[in-house]
């Protein structure tokens, strides 16, 4: 992983090189023009930036233009001065002792298990996501005890309520714009219209939110957040629009989808840099892979060797499951079924990464 670094002396070179996590590259910035032309400024995943006037214009320049992605400051001002600033989200102050840990938690693998909001991205229809948002609801609703929703936006249609065979009574569109309240999720529960307290939300074909503001759907997303446990959103398909980033800067986690083919992975990689690109931290962004052929599993070596994302996982060969789909009896998971949900569940509840020294940090009884 590739992290910028700037700083005008070079005091503190040897703490950062310190603090980098394993694996980690840094590239140090001595001249600031030109930089967006150049292959390091593009590819970088966090900027380290070490103040030691204020104002300093060069500094705030470079910021601007690094943003959305994430940066850190070390404020070296004898006053402080860069804590007066306006608050970013992704802009990180830091002492020298926070250094490291802050950049474990913004370069590490680190995952939030399980995560409250899953994003499932791909600009191709190569992988079931409605098979998986449904399994991923299920295995949180069972194991947890909790308040599941998906939300599913898939392009060019939404397929889990048809999966389940059950009618789409929430429209996405409807409740940002208004015309329903997420009060009737409560009385769709109570009546019976739901399944096993897992709420579906779609986007019905001919629905549309080209009259709706960002503004709304940020504010429909917080207050679906704020209600549920998790949510669920089943981006497959959908390319990357301003939609997809307002979804994206919400989610904890981001499984991009992909298959066994070259032009399926490809797209998975291309998406999941522009999730980076957006800020969403590296550990989040995990590539899931399925075979698109029985018994024949992708080659993880090869993918692994070509791709900068994660491997989250794999997951069985899926098109005979559209059996109990067409039959109606998705859920309760049975047969073959329970071998796709155990693959899923080592994905959806994989363990943190910790630092080695913390191991031994931990004092004994």
């Amino acid at each position: 992983m590739k992290v910028l670094a700037y700083s005008e002396t070079g005091e503190m070179q040897e703490a950062i090189r310190q603090s980098l996590t394993a694996g980690s590259q840094v590239v140090w910035l001595h001249e600031l023009e030109q930089l967006e032309a150049s292959f390091d400024w593009a590819s970088a995943r966090v900027l380290i930036m070490v103040a030691q006037h204020w104002p300093d214009r060069q500094l705030e320049a470079l910021l601007e233009g690094f943003l959305p992605r994430p940066v850190v400051v070390l404020d070296q001002t004898a006053e402080g001065a860069w804590h007066n600033r306006e608050p970013h989200p992704q802009v990180h102050l830091v002492d020298r002792k926070e250094l490291a840990d802050k950049l474990y938690f913004l370069t590490s693998a680190q995952v939030d298990n399980p995560p409250h909001m899953l994003g499932l991205f791909s600009s191709r229809n190569d992988s079931d996501a409605a098979l998986l948002s449904i399994c991923t609801a299920w295995s949180l609703r069972r194991q947890q005890q909790a308040r599941v929703l998906v939300l599913d936006l898939a392009m060019p249609q939404a397929d889990v309520a048809a999966y389940l065979d059950l009618p789409l009574h929430n429209n996405f569109a409807d409740l940002v714009s208004g015309h329903l309240s997420i009060d009737k999720l409560e009385r769709d529960r109570r009546d019976g219209t739901c399944l096993s307290d897992v709420d579906i939300i779609g986007l019905p074909p001919g629905s549309s939110l080209a009259q709706v503001t960002a503004e709304e759907v940020s504010r429909t997303l917080q207050a679906l957040s704020t209600r549920y446990d998790h949510l669920v959103v089943n981006l497959n398909g959908m390319q990357p629009s301003p939609l997809l980033r307002l979804v994206a800067r919400c989610c904890d986690q981001h499984w991009v989808l992909a298959d066994q083919k070259h032009l399926s992975i490809t797209a998975a990689i291309e998406m999941g840099e522009y999730l980076l690109q957006l800020g969403v931290r590296p550990g989040a962004v995990g590539l899931v892979l399925a075979p698109c052929y029985k018994d024949v599993l992708p080659d993880q070596h090869t993918i692994s060797q070509h791709s900068s994302l994660p491997l989250r996982g794999i997951l069985p060969w899926s098109p005979h499951y559209l059996t109990a789909i067409n039959a109606g009896t998705l859920l309760p998971p049975q047969g073959e079924l329970q071998g796709y949900l155990q693959a899923l569940e080592l994905m959806l509840h994989a363990r943190k990464v910790e630092r080695w020294w913390r191991k031994f940090s931990i004092r004994s009884a």
